[in-house]
């Protein structure tokens, strides 16, 4: 699993959820790369792969 933040708000059809900006979400990398092609008709962009090294600096 990795943890991904959103940048763009989107809905989840298969899961029923909307996420917002910022949100942070674990999904696996199979995941992720099917939410960016479902997304693709609409400008892509949704997800941003959350490095955790990244995230223990801050």
């Amino acid at each position: 699993m990795a943890t991904y933040k959103v940048l763009k708000s989107f809905r989840e059809i298969s899961a029923g959820k909307t996420h917002a900006i910022g949100d942070e979400l674990k999904l696996t990398v199979a995941r992720a790369n099917e939410i960016e092609e479902n997304l693709k008709p609409w400008g892509g962009g949704f997800l941003e792969r959350i490095d955790k090294d990244k995230k223990d600096d801050a």
